[in-house]
């Protein structure tokens, strides 16, 4: 069977706010994002000691759809921590002219919803949760 695990973004210290303020500013920034996040391949993902690196690509290999699915999950979680981030940015905003923005956020959010609705399936905990946040 499938093996999940968790997954952790790490940014330096000021990245993150960067990543969110360039990727949050316009629909050019948004563009960008989205773009990188479909250039996902974990096959060039960096590990601690090399020899972790080979282990991990020999499990995901073995999976139904190997590295394909792996970087469709990457690219779902990714999608799916900007649009929150994004949603939480506006929310703590309290600015009424971020139409823009959040028009922008809703249509990502169907999307990332859309892509954990395929990759999880409908009745998956976090699916659920991202319908519930989108009513």
């Amino acid at each position: 069977g499938a093996t999940t695990t968790a997954l952790s973004i790490s940014f330096l210290k000021d990245e993150e706010r960067r990543f969110i303020k360039e990727g949050l500013g316009s629909r050019e920034g948004f563009g960008r994002i989205f773009s990188c996040l479909s250039k996902i391949d974990a096959r060039n993902a960096k590990a601690f000691k090399p020899e972790d690196k080979e282990t991990i690509l020999g499990l995901m290999e073995r999976q139904r759809h190997g590295v394909v699915d792996v970087n469709k999950t990457i690219a779902a979680l990714l999608r799916g921590w900007f649009v929150n981030t994004g949603m939480t940015e506006l929310e703590a905003s309290g600015t009424k002219g971020c139409s823009v923005l959040a028009n922008n956020l809703v249509g990502l959010y169907k999307e990332a919803l859309e892509a954990r609705r395929e990759l999880m399936g409908n009745k998956h905990p976090d699916t659920l949760s991202s319908i519930s946040s989108l009513a």
